[in-house]
């Protein structure tokens, strides 16, 4: 998917794609397949990249930023953000079900 069809995407519908990628990607580093979940990791970043490039309100810009931030601090143990997988998923179920109606 190319940007200019990314942002014809509500926001929700976008955040919402981001959320599968990261629930997959929190499934598979359970399961210790660290090859695709570095793999889904990879999309959940491209998508949230292209979503951060398409925010026109600083504030949202702001959040999604930090929101990239701890993505990457939860795949980089030595990070200094603690999250679990349940708390990043339990971030984007809003959006899931947002992006559904």
């Amino acid at each position: 998917m190319n940007l200019d069809q990314w942002q014809t995407y509500p926001l929700a519908y976008q955040l919402g794609n981001v959320g599968a990628e990261v629930s997959r990607l929190i499934s598979l580093k359970q399961k210790g397949d660290s090859a695709h979940a570095e793999k889904a990791f990879e999309r959940a970043l491209e998508l949230l990249d292209m979503t951060i490039a398409g925010a026109s309100q600083k504030k949202s810009v702001g959040e999604l930023a930090r929101l990239r931030e701890v993505l990457c601090g939860f795949m980089d143990s030595s990070s200094e953000y603690t999250i679990t997988g349940e708390q990043i998923n339990n971030y984007f179920i809003p959006f899931a079900l947002m992006a559904r109606k």
